[in-house]
């Protein structure tokens, strides 16, 4: 990707090292301020602030943080990776070139005395040069010296041809306007360009590898690896293994890459390395037939101690005839993979690891040791496994009431999960369950009370839910009980299930309100009022505002209770008028409680709000819309249309932000922003505004427009709109987002078919799909605003052997692309064209068309419609991976949720492609994991139409049975009879409850994520709740039964998309 930057000389160095994405002129936030001014003020900026400048450290792009990544994706984890030294030499490599090391630096370095514009490219095997660049076009047709790598290298004679750059590195151009300027090389007659090319990043990842020790070494004999990223041509790398353990421990497996031939060149790509572990654990000899430690519990204290418990083992006489007590090896797991042991030959059945909690899980194992029944002495074969039950530090919530924050010391491990509890403390009941992931957790230090130790707890912040309110629940409480998931670890070099912890105690917290909420609003340019909430303890409230935010002047009081200011006490509200233009005002409000006996004026205060700024202005402008733009040319515009207030205002002011889809960070990023003045008294005769001057909106951009209006302070009241940026007053803004496709086409590829005299609709369907209300890409707060997907497009009939007045006579398109047939086609290939109405970046599609004499073809429905054929579903398997979802046990075997899911996924995607002929894809085939919004990710690039995460269910209760189907909230993709239809359909296959259709609604709409995300790409999605594997009646069905539960389930969506 091209960039261009033009700054002082004294950061160029900290800049092109970082190869940060900084544009030369950013957008300017004060109206008039030019690209030219701009650049002359760098110009003229003094060699003491450049130098000042040049101190200072400039972080790079590479080490910013990935924390705008979508909701529970995937951690690729990066703590084992070491880089290996540059510059290593391979001793298993005979050919000298191939030889060398080719780790690579990070980049092309620009010499920091370089006063230069960058022109940058990453390599592609091609020819770069400056002029390729569109910011650099004036380049071309110059003349030229150049120097390659430094600027104190030789200069290059004068040249007419361009230089040009294929390999990593840089080259600077130095170009002139004329030969004779050239050949003098007078200073400051030239422009200096750095034109690099970075080096093409490739990922290396070496294995995990385990051995149980035997005196021999291991290392990576067989060189597995994964490698992310492609070479170019011929290039070709292989990484050398260097690494080797004999005794048990854990050392990286680290590797230097060595190229496969002469023709490869190490520079020109940046290697990232990702080490695994070479493990070689302890040798367990001496294993004898001794049983395995039973009733294990594990406690963690309140200062993160954990006392260990079980029963003492069997031990027999051994072969010389004396029998003593079975003593005890204890082990902690810790992150590296490997068991530390905390304490061996331990003679009572308990232990207090008095060290846990500095940063170490809180998963052990127990060993027995002593003889067995056949007089063997040594420890026992299987050791007892436990991770000790979380504890709950407290739940406590802040002033505002709007959240409970939960503190509870748990295992720690990056992988770990946790399922909370909510209680209702008045029904005593289970109100809502929900899993958590360790890695998405805040951890902080804590300190227990006469103790001196600190541990890590997690919080965890509680905003309720659709079946837990807690924002304005004064005066209720609440409790909270934790507990561990289910995690696989490794021991002896096998992977060991640690089964879920014991729940943790439970803990209340009761919200007690005793701060008001304030609020302000604007009534005109010199009037606003203030609101706040009511306290139910308070007698009175104490009502301050001023100019000064400290408020250490300039305050003025208003107190109210029933005697005093009753309308006011009673109203919640306080009017403040001739408010000066433009000058913020400051409020609080403070809740007073007065006991009878109290004899002072106001009583007790409580609590002080958070402090408010409000300050007159004039409120939206109404009617905002956005609309396409149509006036004869080949262009993709918006019209944008709004009321307006001439007497209060003298014009308004237009922001436009351009946003490109960012399919790395799953974003829209924005690309430009636009500020224009309009001003009302150039004309307006229709009563609304329209702008429709601006650039045309390339297809797939996603346009905001923010209006406001605009008026002055009255020392500029007499000013002409645009002289002068100072003093400028703007009203509250408002927005609209537009776009214009990427993709239109028809539903169906199947040609449609109408009868002599009858019609027929076409259907279509556009990339995005259409209009979502909200879009998770963007901030909470734009999803307010209303969003317009341009869907206008242009329908055209042609036919090769006919002329276009011939083809009117067999068959017509009306605007909204219904055909209508008028004589048969007979052997004429006809086709109808919908394209994008005056788009220049061909977003179209065709279809065959064929009129028949068959009464019965047209004045039907589009012929994709209520079609399987034409069902496009991604079928989601719940959990997996890392993620096992619930569990449930059947006469004696433990069975996972993911498992489940899957092989009902299976079976369910088998049906509706074989019987059915639907269009199936997979969000998972087998045992990974997926994120939540990878997942419909997947769906709107496969262009699904229907998304269905299938689940199974769990409850704290053993008798709570059924099925149940959720689906959104959001009507243009809520699905409720589908979701009736399957549940209905499901609960009667396994014989068990129908709990039917649901929504379930959470803060940002849809509590589901899956569900969510999903409408928001514009695809209905469901969630398919089977059965409950904590019932033993629904668990015999999901484990066997699943054949009818998928043939159940797979009817259900056919016939429902089948209906009329």
């Amino acid at each position: 990707m091209k960039k261009r930057l033009k700054v002082l000389t004294a950061l160029l160095l900290s800049a092109a090292l970082a190869f940060t994405n900084v544009g030369a002129t950013g957008f300017a936030s004060e109206i008039g301020s030019s690209t030219s001014e701009i650049q002359e003020e760098i110009g003229t900026a003094s060699s003491e602030e450049a130098e000042e400048t040049a101190s200072t450290e400039v972080a790079g792009s590479e080490d910013a943080s990935s924390e705008s990544a979508e909701e529970a994706s995937t951690e690729v984890s990066g703590e084992k990776a070491e880089e290996a030294a540059d510059g290593e030499v391979s001793d298993k490599a005979d050919d000298a070139d191939a030889s060398v090391d080719a780790d690579s630096d990070d980049g092309a370095q620009v010499d920091e005395t370089a006063n230069a514009t960058i022109v940058s490219f990453t390599y592609d095997g091609k020819a770069h040069k400056c002029s390729d660049d569109a910011d650099a076009k004036d380049v071309a047709g110059k003349f030229y010296r150049y120097q390659e790598d430094s600027l104190s290298a030789s200069i290059s004679a004068v040249t007419k041809d361009e230089p040009v750059r294929t390999t990593a590195g840089v080259t600077y151009v130095r170009v002139f306007a004329t030969e004779a300027l050239a050949n003098a090389d007078a200073s400051n007659t030239y422009s200096i360009y750095a034109l690099v090319v970075n080096p093409l990043d490739i990922t290396i990842e070496s294995q995990t590898l385990y051995k149980e020790f035997d005196g021999t070494p291991l290392s990576n004999n067989d060189a597995s690896y994964t490698k992310t990223g492609s070479y170019l041509n011929t290039d070709s790398f292989t990484p050398v293994f260097d690494a080797s353990i004999t005794e048990p421990g854990s050392v990286p497996n680290s590797f230097s890459m060595v190229a496969d031939n002469s023709t490869s060149v190490s520079s020109n790509y940046k290697f990232n390395k990702v080490y695994g572990d070479l493990i070689v654990t302890a040798s367990r000899n001496g294993v004898n037939e001794l049983a395995t430690p039973t009733k294990v519990s594990a406690v963690i204290q309140k200062n993160g101690s954990v006392k260990l418990k079980w029963k003492a083992v069997k031990t027999f006489k051994s072969s010389s005839g004396t029998k003593k007590k079975a003593t005890y090896y204890i082990y902690r797991y810790n992150d590296s993979g490997t068991w530390d042991l905390l304490a061996d030959r331990v003679m009572k059945t308990t232990y207090t690891d008095s060290k846990a909690g500095d940063g170490e899980t809180y998963i052990y194992k127990i060993i027995a040791y002593g003889t067995d029944a056949n007089g063997v002495v040594g420890e026992c074969e299987t050791p007892a496994y436990i991770q000790a039950a979380p504890r709950v530090i407290n739940a406590t919530t802040k002033t505002s009431k709007k959240n409970i924050n939960v503190q509870f010391i748990a295992t720690g491990r990056k992988d770990a999960t946790y399922t909370l509890q909510h209680w209702d403390n008045k029904k005593k009941n289970v109100t809502d369950e929900i899993n958590l992931r360790q890695k998405d957790l805040t951890v902080t230090d804590y300190k227990a009370k006469k103790s001196t130790r600190t541990v890590s707890v997690n919080n965890y912040i509680d905003e309720g839910g659709s079946n837990v309110t807690i924002a304005g629940m004064n005066n209720h409480k609440f409790g909270f009980r934790v507990r561990a998931n289910e995690v696989n670890v490794v021991d002896y070099g096998k992977s060991v299930t640690i089964p879920e912890s014991k729940w943790s105690a439970k803990v209340t917290c009761q919200l007690i309100a005793t701060a008001p909420t304030l609020t302000g609003a604007a009534d005109s340019k010199t009037k606003i009022h203030f609101n706040w909430t009511k306290v139910k303890s308070a007698t009175g409230y104490l009502f301050e505002y001023s100019t000064d935010k400290t408020f250490s002047k300039d305050v003025t009081q208003v107190f109210c209770d029933k005697e005093t200011k009753k309308s006011v006490y009673n109203n919640r509200k306080v009017t403040i008028n001739d408010v000066l233009l433009g000058v913020p005002v400051y409020a609080k409000v403070t809740a007073y409680q007065k006991t009878k006996n109290d004899s002072s004026k106001m009583g007790t205060p409580l609590d002080t709000s958070e402090v408010v700024m409000e300050y007159g202005r004039q409120g939206k402008v109404k009617n905002l819309k956005a609309s396409f733009y149509e006036d004869g040319i080949q262009r993709s515009d918006a019209k944008l249309t709004w009321e307006y207030d001439e007497s209060n205002i003298v014009g308004y002011y237009i922001v436009r932000d351009t946003y490109d889809y960012n399919s790395q960070t799953k974003k829209y990023d924005t690309l430009v922003s636009t500020a224009v003045l309009q001003d009302y008294k150039s004309g307006n005769n229709n009563k609304h505004w329209a702008s429709t001057s601006m650039n045309a909106i390339e297809s797939g951009k996603l346009i905001k427009y923010t209006v406001q209006s605009v008026y002055f302070t009255k020392d500029t009241e007499n000013q002409k709109l645009g002289e002068k940026k100072d003093g400028y007053i703007l009203g509250e803004p408002n927005s609209y987002y537009y776009m214009n496709p990427t993709e239109v086409s028809f539903k169906s590829s199947k040609a449609y078919k109408v009868g002599v005299g009858n019609t027929t609709a076409t259907a279509l369907k556009f990339q995005p799909s259409k209009q979502p209300k909200t879009m998770d890409n963007l901030s909470k707060t734009d999803f307010k605003e209303v969003y317009l997907f341009n869907n206008e497009v242009d329908y055209a009939l042609h036919c090769d052997d006919l002329s276009a007045t011939q083809l009117k006579k067999y068959i017509t398109v009306d605007k909204n692309g219904k055909i209508k047939g008028i004589k048969a086609t007979g052997n004429h290939d006809v086709y109808l064209t919908v394209s994008a109405k005056h788009d220049t970046n061909n977003v179209y599609d065709e279809v065959e068309v064929k009129v028949t004499n068959s009464s019965t073809d047209g004045n039907s429905k589009d012929d994709d419609s209520g079609k399987t054929s034409d069902l496009v579903i991604c079928l989601d398997a719940g959990h997996g991976g890392s993620d096992p979802g619930t569990n449930g046990t059947l006469s004696g075997k433990n069975y996972k949720e993911k498992d489940i899911n899957l092989s009902i996924t299976k079976k369910v995607g088998d049906i509706l492609s074989k019987k059915y002929g639907a269009h199936v894809y997979y969000s998972r085939k087998d045992d990974t994991y997926v994120s939540l919004t990878g997942r419909t990710d997947y769906a709107k690039d496969k262009g699904c139409n229907l998304f269905v995460s299938l689940h199974c269910d769990s409850s704290s209760s053993s008798s709570s049975k059924g099925t149940k189907v959720y689906y959104s909230i959001k009507k243009a993709y809520a699905a409720p009879k589908l979701a009736a239809a399957i549940s209905s359909g499901v609960a009667s296959s396994m014989g068990t409850e129908n709990d039917g259709a649901k929504t379930r609604e959470g803060d940002n709409g849809d509590y589901y994520s899956v569900i969510r995300t999903s409408a928001a790409k514009g695809i209905p999605g469901l969630i398919v709740e089977h059965g409950f594997m904590t019932n033993e009646s629904d668990l015999k069905q999901l484990v066997n039964n699943q054949d009818a539960i998928a043939e159940a389930e797979a009817k259900a969506i056919a016939n429902y998309w089948n209906k009329d």
